[in-house]
């Protein structure tokens, strides 16, 4: 959610939601207790708590810096009663315990995004991006007959993608002129 980190660094509210975020409001996601969105995290003990009350304890963390700088930190906690839960077979697979490594930065940056997506201002920004955003992809798919890129390469779809984005500008421009020089006539 680097996104939302530079919002944040300009001083500004994310409205984003994360690729994951839609899925999370049907009820078929919520019952799925092997996800960890759906557990509890208690935060005097750092420990989760599955659905049957057992507690994923904290083993390690482990720090990675990707190729563009960002420092993504991961914690691994883990849970040795897995074996005799009733869940066992959906949540742990099987195995006699079962692990979950999380960036709690990153959870904690989840609930804050949904938080404001849920509020009033937020549902109606939400609802507003799709009206104003979506709808240019549609156009570019659909009038443009622009599915897929035909270049290789990020430079290269960049430049495509560029092409297109001109392209699409250029109808809505001559849509408006046609439109000015009827009035004047």
């Amino acid at each position: 959610m680097k996104g939302c980190e530079y919002l944040e660094e300009q001083g500004k509210k994310a409205y984003i939601p994360y690729n994951t975020f839609d899925q999370e409001q049907k009820r078929t996601w919520k019952k799925r207790i092997e996800r960890v969105e759906n557990m509890e995290y208690d935060e005097e003990f750092d420990e989760f708590i599955c659905a049957n009350g057992q507690r994923f304890t904290f083993q390690y963390e482990t720090k990675k810096e990707s190729d563009h700088g960002y420092l993504s930190i991961k914690r691994r906690y883990r849970c040795d009663q897995c074996q005799g839960c009733p869940f066992q077979s959906t949540c742990a697979k099987g195995k006699t315990y079962r692990t979950i490594t999380i960036s709690l930065k990153n959870q904690i940056q989840r609930k804050e995004v949904k938080e404001r997506l849920h509020s009033d201002d937020g549902k109606e920004k939400y609802r507003r991006r799709k009206i104003d955003v979506e709808s240019v992809y549609g156009q570019i798919k659909q009038n443009l007959d622009f599915r897929r890129f035909h270049l290789r390469g990020l430079s290269k779809t960049t430049v495509e993608w560029g092409l297109v984005c001109v392209a699409h500008n250029f109808k809505k421009w001559q849509k408006i002129r046609t439109l000015q020089q009827g009035e004047i006539r």
